[in-house]
């Protein structure tokens, strides 16, 4: 049971961070890290591994019960 309930806060996390990094693309907003500016393509990587992150968590947690 507690195998199954981390998988599930995982993949909501993993999701909410998905969403939040394609509302950076689509917004198109900047973000600094100190003086560095962090460039949008990174987020579609973030976007797409949040995605996967999910799925795996998911998928994991359907073989758990």
């Amino acid at each position: 049971m507690m195998k199954l309930s981390f998988f599930y806060i995982v993949s909501v996390f993993s999701l909410i961070f998905s969403i939040l990094n394609f509302l950076r693309l689509m917004f198109e907003k900047s973000v600094y890290f100190g003086d560095y500016l962090i460039p949008g393509w990174i987020s579609g990587i973030f976007v797409i591994l949040g995605i996967l992150m999910a799925y795996w968590a998911i998928k994991l947690s359907k073989e758990q019960e």
